[in-house]
């Protein structure tokens, strides 16, 4: 009972059950009330004549005295008169006088029968009484052909009733298993994702609702599926990225052990360096990890932008020299103070800066410009490098991606994915656009907030 089938199919019977009992009811009434009522409005042969006859013993005695026994006098009128319908014949003061029902005889004609009885002339045209149909409670008495035809209105609403209801809970079960049939694939699909089959898709179908759920699912169960590859693509990157300098550092120390390097400050130094390059990785997986999940603490101050910018193009000016590339800060209006994590923002320009600089040849040049409007603070760094084609550009700010440049130098594919997340956490962002042959700018948009 507890499927969500059996609830659908049985809560479709019971509505179109209680629509059809309603309608067949109502229907049934309307044709008893209205047939009664076009049996007040007609009058048969059998009662036109009678009503002659009731009219001619008036003008014959003057007076409806005898007419009760005159009516079941055995000369075969008994028979005629108890072949009517249930009627009643009143003088003018409503007192009936003959009726085919005798204990009526006598009694004041009910006011509801008033409205539907037939006046009774004189020979003058006056009336001198009145005939009417007889009531049953509230309703007009029938004859029995009339009572038969009503039945026969009656039985065949019923079996009506009973094959419509038939049919209805047929199409009450195809109702809702049309209607459950999305949620079992649906349901199906979440099993599936379950046993690690992540990435699975539902059928879309069902009604619009339904396949909402359904687009969401789907989306969710793609959304999973590229996780778990970056996960362990991640993991995978990370592995390779420590397996080498550790394997640098084994290699030095078993050397060194065995006697085939000496124990002097050259050796010491390589290990060393491959120590900073371990602490470096694990920091930047760090400052990652906690920026993604924004729980990294920023210390925000009001800084001038213009002289952080310099500042970090300063930090680059040997660098740049020693690859004979040509450093630029093209501030050309005054820059509003941005409230900022100043140490954060650094870390930032200096990625970008380091990222140009192993992606421009020798003897190109790198601009560093700042703006301002009335939301941003935008800052662009453009390099005359190589450029990077579309397939590229969609991946520079995923962790550990390193794209091929001219120098063949590769980092550890953090730097752009830590600037991204670091101006997210400022409530900023990082677009890039480049060109293969041309060079590529990367902007940054940083909210123009004080406080």
């Amino acid at each position: 009972m507890n499927s969500l089938i059996v609830r659908l199919a049985v809560s479709f019977m019971l509505l179109l059950s209680i629509v059809i009992g309603v309608i067949t009811v109502a229907i049934n009434r309307a044709v008893d009330e209205n047939f009664r009522q076009f049996l007040t409005e007609i009058v048969s042969p059998e009662v036109e004549l009678f009503i002659e006859q009731l009219e001619t013993y008036y003008n014959t005695y003057g007076t409806w005295d005898g007419l009760q026994e005159t009516l079941y006098a055995p000369a075969g009128n008994a028979r005629r008169t108890n072949q009517l319908p249930p009627f009643v014949v009143a003088n003018t003061e409503k007192v009936i006088v003959a009726s085919n029902q005798r204990g009526l005889v006598g009694q004041m004609l009910p006011p509801a029968l008033e409205n539907v009885s037939i006046p009774l002339k004189d020979a003058d045209g006056y009336t001198v009484g009145y005939f009417s149909r007889q009531l049953q409670g509230e309703q007009l008495a029938l004859a029995q052909t009339e009572q038969a035809f009503l039945d026969d209105i009656t039985n065949s609403l019923f079996v009506i009733s009973m094959i419509t209801g038939i049919s209805s809970m047929v199409l009450a079960i195809v109702l809702a298993w049309w209607f459950i049939r999305p949620l079992h694939h649906l349901e199906q699909a979440t099993h599936s994702i379950e046993s690690g089959s992540l990435g699975i898709q539902a059928p879309v179908a069902g009604a619009t609702e339904i396949q909402e759920v359904i687009i969401a699912f789907n989306k969710m169960s793609a959304a999973l599926a590229q996780s778990e590859t970056v996960r362990r693509q991640m993991f995978s990157d990370i592995a390779h990225e420590l397996r080498t300098p550790i394997a640098v550092m084994r290699g030095q120390l078993e050397g060194i052990l065995d006697g085939v390097f000496s124990r002097d400050d050259e050796q010491i130094g390589i290990i060393y360096n491959q120590v900073l390059h371990l602490g470096r990785l694990v920091n930047d997986l760090w400052t990652l990890t906690r920026a993604e999940t924004r729980t990294l603490h920023l210390e925000k101050e009001h800084i001038n932008l213009a002289e952080l910018l310099n500042e970090t193009l300063q930090a680059f000016n040997a660098i740049a020299q020693d690859e004979h590339i040509h450093l630029t800060l093209a501030v050309n209006s005054p820059l509003q103070p941005l409230w900022v994590d100043v140490g954060r923002i650094r870390q930032v320009f200096s990625n970008l800066l380091a990222n140009a600089i192993r992606h421009t040849p020798s003897g190109g040049s790198i601009i560093v410009s700042a703006r301002q409007d009335e939301m941003w603070t935008i800052v662009d760094v453009t390099d005359t490098g190589e450029g990077m084609p579309p397939e590229v550009v969609s991946q520079v700010f995923t962790r550990f991606y390193r794209g091929k440049n001219a120098k063949g130098e590769q980092g550890a594919g953090l730097g752009l994915a830590i600037a991204r997340e670091l101006v997210r956490l400022h409530d900023g962002a990082i677009d890039v656009k480049s060109e293969v042959g041309k060079g590529t700018t990367f902007t940054i948009y940083l909210p123009n907030t004080t406080s």
